[in-house]
């Protein structure tokens, strides 16, 4: 990754409150591809903030919990990345090789192949890739609703 192109304004992101750090920050990269952009250490060498990156603009920071905070995390949100440059089917190929419990992968009659993982606190990460390019969001919508009316 290019120095100008590792950061940029982010019209969006979101930052997960991890239990270890260290740990998620090499989840997330072994079992599913991202790439450390930078990490903020404190003064006694511990990580404060890890910034992670599966593709432009689809950036993730992730934060120790603060203030022992215990509990559920991740509850009634899921994040989800559209994948472009690679398979759904391999995101699997790798969880499967660590062992890593996953759903998927699945086409969805809104005409995506889909894989939905939780991450080591409980956060749900969806990955999804278009399955036909060439189709335009009105046939899309038209495929779902015909689905509906089906079943």
């Amino acid at each position: 990754m290019h120095q100008s192109e590792k950061f940029y304004r982010m019209p969006a992101f979101v930052t997960l409150s991890v239990s270890d750090i260290a740990r998620s920050i090499a989840w997330y990269q072994e079992n599913l591809g991202f790439d450390l952009v930078y990490k903020i250490d404190g003064d006694e060498g511990q990580t404060m903030l890890a910034h992670l990156r599966y593709s432009k603009y689809a950036d993730l920071l992730l934060a120790p919990t603060r203030n022992n905070i215990e509990g559920q995390r991740g509850l009634g949100a899921m994040l989800t990345f559209s994948i472009f440059d690679e398979s759904v089917d391999r995101f699997a190929e790798r969880l499967r090789n660590a062992n890593w419990v996953f759903d998927g992968p699945v086409d969805r009659p809104w005409n995506t192949r889909e894989l939905v993982v939780r991450d080591p606190d409980g956060y749900l990460l969806t990955f999804t890739q278009p399955l036909n390019t060439e189709l335009d969001l009105d046939t899309v919508i038209s495929n779902v609703h015909n689905r509906d009316m089906e079943h």
